[in-house]
């Protein structure tokens, strides 16, 4: 149901911005058998604030938004390379993924924008650098256009566009059955990988 709720939400904002399940960190089973997190002390979503994990402690803020049918876990490939003495990196899950997977709204764009800037103000980080990958390149271009004197830079990997795009009748239906279709929402991470 929740993936429902949030594809529902953003991915009407975006035309096809959201269509899956988000992954979580750490893989199943018991405490024991899981394998151990890269992720240093994670910070679950609250009513005030997005789930996120800070990285280092230096004086450069960087904060970095998911990709569509992901979370923070996608990141890890980078992880090694960070430099926690020069910056401060700071993964934010949004509403519907990883560490904010249980956290209910609308799931639309505005909700997102809202929900960055807020957490950035709970974390006492008020200019940063702001990363955002596919779906969440839309919601750093509205943080840009509404709190642009807080940002250093903007960096956007394969951003949906502000405008939408089209997409002819059979791949809105595809789209729209990855809403409700698990088998459709398998198919479409696959496809991904």
């Amino acid at each position: 149901m929740q993936r429902r709720n949030v594809l529902k939400g953003l991915g009407l904002t975006a035309t096809a911005a959201m269509t899956a399940k988000p992954a979580l960190a750490q893989g199943a089973g018991s405490a024991a058998s899981a394998p151990l997190s890269p992720w240093p002390s994670p910070q679950l979503a609250t009513r005030n604030r997005l789930g996120h994990c800070r990285i280092g402690n230096g004086p450069t803020v960087c904060v970095v938004l998911h990709e569509w049918l992901g979370d923070h876990v996608n990141w890890e490939p980078v992880l090694p390379y960070l430099d926690p003495a020069r910056y401060t990196i700071v993964f934010m899950d949004l509403r519907g993924y990883g560490w904010s997977r249980d956290v209910s709204g609308s799931y639309t764009l505005d909700e997102a924008v809202a929900d960055v800037l807020h957490t950035a103000d709970e974390l006492a980080i008020s200019r940063f650098h702001l990363v955002g990958h596919s779906m969440s390149g839309l919601v750093a271009q509205k943080i840009a256009l509404q709190a642009g004197p807080r940002l250093q830079s903007v960096t956007l990997f394969s951003p949906v566009p502000p405008t939408g795009f089209r997409a002819d009748e059979a791949a809105m239906k595809a789209l729209n059955a990855v809403i409700d279709d698990d088998g459709a929402a398998g198919r479409a991470i696959t496809a991904r990988t």
